[in-house]
């Protein structure tokens, strides 16, 4: 058996929580969820060895999740919320709630679904039944939440705007910024709420409709989901359209996913 000591740095050790809540205080075993690395650099530590029945202060951020981590592969272990049958259109407010509860901030689908901002634009079709004249889902969310009558989906920028009330002035809206820099927020430790497909590929075709803000060109199949981790050619996502948690993706096929639909993500800073 290896001594501790001969662990290499790079090792983070895992522990498991338990929250006080009147203290906020967590207590360490030997077999448990891993400790976020920037917790351990909060402590200018590279690896730490924590005695059971240890007491331990960590940072009320992340007591709703924990990360694992190796050399090239990260995940964040946090729970995972499905729309339905609730919420049929309501996939980037369910993201948003799955990224609030894992920043330890309460996150009720159904509240964040009244509350995020609506563009009350309603619908006009042609002669043929086509959609011609609707909202633009930049602007707020188009159509009904729950798809009653018809209802469309939100955008990242009242998405972050929502975000911000729930942690003032910390949503981080990351849209147009490469993958690569998204991923660099998901290896510290924090999720990213990312617009994609609900097949998780690019589009096979597009609808189009005028709005009161201009020209809307947009899939019927938008989706948002909550990117938790990655791997060498695969990413980790909790999907709210069926409520998989950690669903592993081909990275190539769901980067294309995302170019197509706006590199929109949101985050927390």
């Amino acid at each position: 058996m290896r001594k501790l000591s001969s662990v290499v740095p790079a090792l983070i050790l895992s522990f498991s929580v338990s929250l006080s809540a009147q203290t906020g205080t967590a207590h360490a075993s030997s077999v448990a969820p891993l400790l976020p690395t920037s917790f351990l650099e909060d402590k200018q530590q590279s690896a730490v060895v924590v005695p059971s029945h240890t007491v331990l202060k960590v940072p009320q951020r992340y007591l709703a999740r924990q990360v694992e981590r190796s050399d090239n592969r990260v995940l964040i272990h946090t729970p995972a919320i499905r729309q339905h049958p609730e919420l049929r259109d309501g996939c980037e407010v369910t993201s948003l709630a799955m990224l609030l509860q894992a920043v330890g901030q309460p996150g009720d689908k159904m509240k964040l679904a009244h509350e995020v901002r609506k563009d009350p634009t309603p619908v006009r079709r042609d002669a043929r039944g086509r959609i011609v004249f609707w909202g633009d889902p930049k602007v707020g969310f188009v159509g009904a939440v729950d798809g009653k009558p018809i209802g469309f989906g939100v955008y990242h920028a009242p998405i972050a705007d929502l975000l911000n009330q729930y942690l003032p002035g910390q949503a981080h809206d990351m849209t147009g910024q490469s993958f690569q820099q998204v991923l660099a927020r998901v290896a510290e430790g924090k999720p990213v709420v990312v617009w994609t497909t609900v097949p998780l590929r690019a589009p096979d075709y597009w609808d189009t409709w005028d709005s009161p803000t201009g020209r809307v060109r947009t899939t019927w199949n938008e989706h948002a989901v909550l990117l938790v981790g990655y791997g060498p050619d695969c990413v980790y996502i909790n999907d709210p359209f069926d409520g998989t948690k950690a669903k592993r993706v081909e990275r190539a096929r769901f980067e294309q996913s995302w170019i197509a639909m706006g590199m929109q993500a949101v985050t927390v800073r």
